[in-house]
């Protein structure tokens, strides 16, 4: 039990797989933060979750190309919608986020698909993990944390996880950016947990708001 919400592993076995969409932050294929991303996805079965990579290969933001959006966008949209949860990988540049990660959510923050009101991340439990220097990107996160107030997102509050990519013997990674650390691993894996039980709290209680609703209506 934890903080009244009980969630066995038979009981997450029974309920339908998680979708999760991954966000990261860099277009390198060696990024320690994509290889976070890879992590996520070989760890996320066992907590009946399963990770897809977004495909951040896409445009600069501009209004311009709003009238024809291109489909490497709304391929985006697409997956992002018909997700249940979003993971961030997020690498640090200067002290903040970086230019690919802000392209992806400034892309994402529009509605693009038909019969939509709103955009495919409003309203979605997220998810937060950074490799990077002795701060572990904690500063990104939390800078990326102020624009997820903007996008009606509910991030995971903990545990928070910033990967120190450098330890005192070498690196946690391999030269392809895999992770190779058993602690950082252990760490993934527990946050996992929380957010699987996260999701599916939201989830519930987004159905009971809407059972609410439709009682309303009929009286």
């Amino acid at each position: 039990r934890d903080g009244g919400i009980s969630v066995t592993q038979e009981e997450m076995k029974a309920c339908a797989t998680l979708k999760v969409a991954a966000i990261g932050s860099t277009l390198r294929s060696a990024s320690v933060n994509n290889g976070l991303i890879r992590a996520y996805a070989r760890l996320a079965p066992k907590h009946g979750m399963e990770v897809t990579a977004i495909d951040l290969n896409l445009p600069l933001f501009n209004a311009d190309l709003e009238p024809d959006v291109p489909e490497s966008v709304v391929e985006m949209h697409r997956i992002l919608d018909e997700s249940d949860a979003i993971l961030f990988s997020v690498a640090e540049f200067n002290y903040s986020v970086s230019s690919v990660l802000k392209n992806a959510i400034d892309w994402a923050s529009r509605t693009y698909l038909p019969e939509k009101t709103r955009h495919p991340l409003f309203g979605k439990a997220c998810a937060l993990v950074g490799a990077g220097g002795g701060m572990g990107t904690s500063r990104a996160q939390y800078h990326l944390r102020q624009i997820l107030v903007f996008l009606d997102m509910h991030p995971l509050n903990k545990p928070e996880v910033f990967v120190q990519r450098w330890t005192g013997g070498g690196e946690r990674f391999d030269e392809e950016g895999n992770l190779t650390d058993d602690g950082t691993e252990a760490k993934i894996d527990a946050q996992l947990a929380a957010f699987a039980k996260w999701v599916r709290l939201l989830q519930a209680g987004t159905a009971v708001c809407r059972s609410v609703e439709c009682a309303k209506t009929v009286n």
